[in-house]
């Protein structure tokens, strides 16, 4: 049986786009003139969350995802197209909808923000859920802490890839196989067996912005507990260097999509990234190991940096994967502060582009306290919905956004309740945007921003 004809027997309409792609369309009898629009629409865990927005009058349309891509998976243009082929075919259909809302999760949540960004004149509004901020934001992020860990722990050592996983491969890495893993797991199994390792860990993990708490067994560690903020780093770091992890499999997909290596460190000041409460948790976590922190920071500044390859330059101007901060439609995010995966601190680059645009009113951030990778709860993903449609109807946010109010929502749709909380985002200093300056660049290593 197909994801299609699990999804619901309600199904409007299904068929196949030009590509082969499988799409669905619901409307249900008490439509209240709103789509939905989802690259994940058919996909059968997408059936709850779907019945319940059938029930209150939503309707729905979207896609399966197709990796038959020629550029590679990561690559989010394409994926654009079909979502939003599929609400021409609504329109022609169905009916003009009054109202068009992108919202989806992890991939879906990117085309959702992808469409609200370029095509704003087809949407009203998006609500991206388990996103970063960027693909340059999320392999700079990836770079860091990797460049660090090879530079602090086995800098001599060949067998340790930083970038350029795909290298002369035709698909991405298989998981698992790319033969640095295994010796990147070897050197961080060391590296913890000593307090010396353990403190050089937190150290790349701190430069890095990684959640200090990814794992759902042990509780979340409290803001000065130094001990448990690394054991948490260090949980992340092997969790992004093992199986499906950001490094592993993330990066070899990307640099497929591109053709190369995007990423880039040169001319970052890296004492200026190891900043407020982290660098407190460093500097303790050194003194109680008898090391020398800026001894360390001194190995880094002073390390060959790496530069993006010209061939692959063309992925960080594409404007579907490394998003700028002109919005003209409201946008509003949600995201688990313990994703290991995609670290909650890469909306900083997001939410910076906004605010240099002048547009912060158009973007709401919400934050989820829970560890993993686009958990969020049918109550949760409702309040987001009915929040957007509070503020397309009002034309503004209020205090709707504030986690009170979306607990109380989330707990009206789901006894459940939400799990909403205030969080604050950590500001990057670092380049991460299409047309950053690089900070702190010498007249020797500047390459201007990139372009």
């Amino acid at each position: 049986m197909t994801e299609a004809e699990l999804f619901c027997d309600a199904l409007t309409s299904s068929d196949v786009l030009p590509d082969s792609t499988a799409f669905g369309v619901v409307v249900p009898p008490n439509w209240n003139g709103t789509l939905l629009l989802d690259l994940d629409f058919l996909s059968a865990w997408r059936m709850p969350i779907y019945q319940a927005l059938f029930a209150q009058g939503y309707a729905g349309a979207g896609t399966t995802r197709n990796y038959t891509d020629p550029v590679g998976g990561q690559y989010i243009g394409p994926w654009v197209d079909r979502v939003l082929a599929v609400a021409d075919r609504f329109a022609a259909d169905v009916a003009e909808p009054r109202r068009v809302i992108a919202w989806g999760v992890s991939r879906g949540g990117h085309v959702a923000l992808a469409m609200a960004q370029l095509h704003p004149e087809r949407v009203d509004g998006a609500i991206p859920r388990g996103i970063y901020g960027g693909a340059a934001s999320l392999m700079n992020q990836d770079l860091d802490l990797m460049f660090s860990l090879k530079v602090l722990l086995a800098p001599d050592d060949d067998r340790l890839p930083v970038v350029n996983l795909s290298a002369g491969l035709a698909t991405p890495v298989p998981i698992g196989l790319e033969p640095g893993l295994s010796a990147w797991n070897e050197v961080v199994a060391d590296a913890q067996s000593s307090v010396q390792g353990q403190a050089r860990l937190a150290l790349a993990a701190a430069l890095a912005h990684l959640p200090d708490w990814v794992d759902g067994s042990v509780p979340r560690p409290s803001r000065w507990d130094e001990r448990a903020i690394a054991d948490g780093w260090a949980r992340n770091i092997r969790t992004r260097i093992g199986p499906a992890g950001t490094f592993s499999f993330m990066r070899p997909v990307f640099e497929t999509s591109a053709g190369g290596n995007f990423s880039w460190n040169v001319g970052v000041d890296y004492r200026r990234l190891l900043a407020g409460h982290r660098r407190d948790i460093v500097r303790s976590l050194y003194l109680g190991a008898g090391l020398d922190l800026e001894a360390d920071l001194d190995k880094l500044d002073s390390a060959a940096r790496i530069a993006p390859d010209p061939g692959a330059t063309w992925f960080l101007r594409d404007p579907s994967v490394n998003y700028g901060g002109d919005l003209r439609v409201p946008v509003l995010t949600t995201m688990t502060i313990g994703d290991a995966l995609l670290p909650v601190s890469g909306l900083d680059a997001l939410r910076s582009a906004v605010l240099r645009s002048g547009e912060g009113d158009m973007l709401r951030m919400t934050f989820v306290e829970a560890v993993g990778h686009c958990v969020f709860g049918l109550g949760e993903e409702l309040a987001l919905v009915e929040t957007m449609r509070r503020r397309l109807d009002t034309g503004l946010w209020t205090d709707s956004t504030s986690p009170d109010v979306m607990n109380e929502l989330a707990a009206r749709f789901d006894p459940g309740g939400g799990r909403f909380i205030d969080y604050e985002l950590d500001k990057f200093e670092r380049a991460f945007l299409l047309g950053d300056p690089f900070p702190h660049v010498g007249p020797d290593t500047s390459v201007g921003a990139v372009r």
